[in-house]
C-alpha cells in the first residue's frame, strides 16, 4: 500500500486500513477531513467517515498523523528520529505495552522520513490538557500511573540497548543536551527566576556544571521513557 500524503487519503485507502484491521465488511464512501491539534513536526487530520456497511462496530471517527507542512519542522522531524521513532513504536512496540495508546490502523515510512503516514482510533471527546492551566488531582493521578505501563514491561531489558530508532543517549547526544542547557539556562533565569524558590532556582544552575545526572548514557536501571509527558502532549 502506497503511503499516501493527507491530501491524498481516499475511501479506498481508509476502506482497506479497515479491513486489514479485521472489519472485513467495512465500506467507507465517503469522508470529512478536519485539522486538529497544534502539532509542532506532524500534521493530525480528523476523518468523519460516511460508512456504507459495517457501521455497527467501524469506528466512525479517526485521525491521521502526517509530516509537518513547514519545510523546517520537517527536517527537524527527520534529524531528531521522530518520525521513525513513532512509526517504530507501533510497529514494534505498543504491543509489548499495557500504557492506554489508540488503536493503530495503518503505520508507515520511507526511510528516515519524512514521508510517513499513521492512522489511529480518535480519542474523541477526550481534549488535550493545558500545562498552564493544571489539572485535578485525580488526573494528575492517572497520568503518573499510566507510565508504569510503559516503564514496567522494558525494565532493564536488554532487547530495547541498541536498537538503532530507540534513542539511547550517545556521548555525541549527551554533550549536545548539556550544550543546549547551558545555552538556554540564562534566558530561562531571566523570565522566570522571580517564580522560582531559591532552592529550587540553586537546583536548576547546578545541573549546567553537572558531569552527571542528567548528562548520562544508559542509566542503571533503565526503561523506555516518553520524554515529553506533559498535559500538551
Amino acid at each position: 500500500m502506497t503511503i499516501p500524503t493527507a491530501d491524498e487519503v481516499s475511501t479506498h485507502w481508509l476502506t482497506d486500513c479497515l479491513r486489514s484491521a479485521g472489519h472485513d465488511d467495512a465500506l467507507v464512501r465517503g469522508f470529512e477531513a478536519t485539522r486538529i491539534g497544534t502539532g509542532q513536526i506532524g500534521k493530525c487530520i480528523r476523518f468523519r467517515l460516511d460508512l456504507a456497511n459495517g457501521a455497527g462496530a467501524v469506528p466512525r471517527s479517526l485521525v491521521g498523523k502526517f509530516p509537518s507542512d513547514d519545510p523546517t519542522s520537517r527536517q527537524t522531524g527527520v534529524d531528531l528520529g521522530n518520525y521513525r521513532r513513532e512509526v517504530e513504536f507501533y510497529r514494534q512496540l505498543v504491543s509489548r505495552l499495557s500504557i492506554r495508546t489508540p488503536r493503530c490502523y495503518y503505520a508507515a515510512i520511507e526511510g528516515e522520513g519524512p514521508h510517513f503516514a499513521l492512522l489511529l482510533s480518535d480519542a474523541a471527546p477526550a481534549e488535550p490538557g493545558n500545562q498552564l492551566a493544571g489539572c485535578t488531582q485525580s488526573v494528575a493521578r492517572a497520568a503518573v500511573l499510566e507510565l508504569a505501563g510503559l516503564h514496567a514491561p522494558t525494565w532493564n531489558d536488554p532487547t530495547i540497548c541498541g536498537v538503532d530508532w530507540i534513542s539511547e543517549p550517545s556521548a555525541e547526544t549527551i554533550d549536545r543536551h548539556r550544550g543546549w542547557y547551558q545555552s538556554l539556562l540564562p534566558g530561562f533565569l531571566d523570565r522566570y527566576a522571580h517564580r522560582l524558590e531559591r532552592d529550587s532556582r540553586a537546583i536548576i544552575e547546578r545541573v549546567a556544571a553537572s558531569t552527571g545526572t542528567p548528562f548520562i548514557g544508559r542509566p542503571d536501571p533503565y526503561a523506555l521513557t516518553h520524554v515529553d509527558y506533559r498535559l500538551d502532549n
